[in-house]
């Protein structure tokens, strides 16, 4: 009986922590709070002020002030000893100015808050970078403030947080077009474009983009201008326009090289690469996109860099070497991981859970999707959501579970409608009428001629010839005639 109450109170302290250690750690930050508390405010702020100076005496003194945002050389960052220190400097200096020389304090603050911003920011560290810069953008007069709003938004999308990331660009928009800035106008709607796609509201980033474009070229903005190009060509190339998106990104190609921008020739070579992987010119899609990883390792572009090596990955599953994709989305994840792309992490995921042969490693492949739905998930990238949804179905039906796949299948084209995913809703179209094929269900030859009909309409031929091979497998299993409207 005492050996059972023994086991019993260490199975307590283990789930609840209540050691020695930690119960001193609680009382102390208990004494601390009360002891900061009966400090009169003056002596608060001066203790703060006292804290300040001795940290930047430690760190070899004050850092020099940084360009104005939005100058020509506010992109040049010379690091600093205090660097690693700004948050807490940014903090101190705040809680110094409420007393003592609030102006002087207000300066002090504004610089480290936006070094704590920029070194955040080079360690990849997103979430903290985009907070500094939302807090620095209160302080700052409204040029400035939409500059910074900007910075902070486009890191919350880097970092999946897609909703707040339109928040900061909204806010962002509406003080370019308060001032008249037509140019800043331009370059918030071109980026509440990016995450109008992410939420999966594509009529509305059609709008955005066509809207940017306009103001670009209008206020001369021409890196913008081939920015813009290349992401209405993807916006046209997921929705199924792949004309009308080979030929935006080959008259962006041809404007980058013409300017001299190598980065965005780069970013727009790696899009043509994963277009003509999609309409069967393989040889030219390795090209594209080697020639793309080259540029942005030349760059130093780490986070495209991993956006390439899965892209490739892709293209290598697709011919076949299934050992070399393998390679190139473990690749792929360290980047993602180690610069906090957490949007193109998920993608990979699912990427890599569909090189697992759902009939030989289905386990591998289910816990794949799992964890890639729950990125997606946490991100808000619906468009990714709806495309593992449809693999992870894939993998109910390898594995006899019809009516769980019916589901997710029926789950996975409500989105790729909702989001104009018209590629993958074709694509699982055909999958949906398989497995209701192996139900049993008369419905699957219906569902199968809606699904080939539209990715005729898409001249998606890979996909086309893929699925009609497996349509007539799975027909010739089941003892039944072939469906009709086949690619061929």
């Amino acid at each position: 009986m005492t050996r059972e109450r023994r086991r019993s109170n260490e199975t307590t302290r283990g789930v609840c922590g209540l050691n020695a250690e930690s119960a001193y750690l609680f009382r102390h930050v208990l004494l601390r709070d009360a002891a900061y508390q009966l400090q009169l405010p003056g002596d608060r702020a001066r203790l703060h002020g006292i804290a300040l100076a001795l940290i930047e005496d430690f760190c070899g003194g004050r850092p020099p002030e940084q360009a104005p945002l939005g100058s020509p050389s506010a992109a040049a960052f010379e690091g600093h000893p205090a660097d690693a220190f700004a948050g807490e400097l940014a903090g101190h200096a705040r809680a110094a100015e409420t007393a003592l020389a609030a102006g002087a304090f207000s300066r002090i603050r504004r610089l480290y808050l936006r070094r704590a911003a920029e070194y955040a920011e080079r360690a990849f560290r997103l979430e903290a970078a985009s907070a500094a810069w939302q807090e620095l953008a209160a302080l700052l007069d409204p040029p400035a403030e939409a500059l910074a709003l900007g910075k902070a938004g486009e890191l919350a999308r880097h970092a999946g947080r897609a909703v707040e990331g339109a928040q900061m660009w909204q806010r962002a928009l509406e003080i370019h077009r308060r001032l008249g800035n037509r140019a800043g106008e331009g370059i918030a709607l071109a980026h509440l474009a990016n995450l109008s796609v992410d939420l999966g509201r594509i009529e509305e980033a059609e709008g955005r983009y066509t809207e940017a474009l306009a103001l670009h070229r209008e206020t001369g903005e021409v890196r913008y201008e081939h920015v813009t190009m290349g992401n209405l060509a993807i916006l046209y190339h997921d929705s199924g326009r792949l004309e009308s998106a080979e030929r935006t990104l080959e008259e962006a190609l041809a404007r980058c090289r013409a300017a001299g921008h190598r980065d965005l020739e780069a970013v727009t070579l790696g899009n043509l690469g994963n277009l003509y992987k999609e309409t069967g010119r393989t040889g030219e899609a390795e090209t594209a996109l080697l020639q793309a990883l080259a540029l942005h390792r030349e760059a130093g572009n780490e986070r495209y860099v991993g956006i390439l090596l899965g892209n490739l990955a892709n293209l290598r599953k697709d011919t076949g070497r299934t050992a070399e994709a393998e390679r190139g989305y473990a690749e792929a994840l360290a980047v993602h991981r180690r610069t906090g792309n957490r949007r193109s992490e998920g993608i990979v995921l699912g990427n890599l859970a569909g090189l697992f042969p759902t009939d030989a490693r289905p386990a591998e492949a289910e816990r794949g999707y799992e964890r890639a739905l729950a990125i997606h998930r946490e991100v808000g990238n619906r468009r990714a959501e709806g495309v593992e949804l449809g693999g992870l179905a894939a993998v109910f039906q390898a594995t006899g579970r019809l009516s769980p796949a019916i589901r997710a299948f029926d789950e996975a084209l409500a989105i790729h409608r909702e989001v104009g995913n018209r590629r993958f809703e074709a694509a699982h179209s055909c999958d949906r009428a398989l497995a209701l094929l192996d139900a049993g269900d008369p419905a699957a030859a219906g569902a199968w001629r809606s699904g080939a009909a539209l990715l005729r309409d898409l001249g998606d031929s890979n996909e086309a010839d893929q699925k009609s091979a497996e349509m007539r497998a799975a027909c010739n299993r089941r003892g039944v005639q072939a469906f009709e409207g086949t690619w061929a």
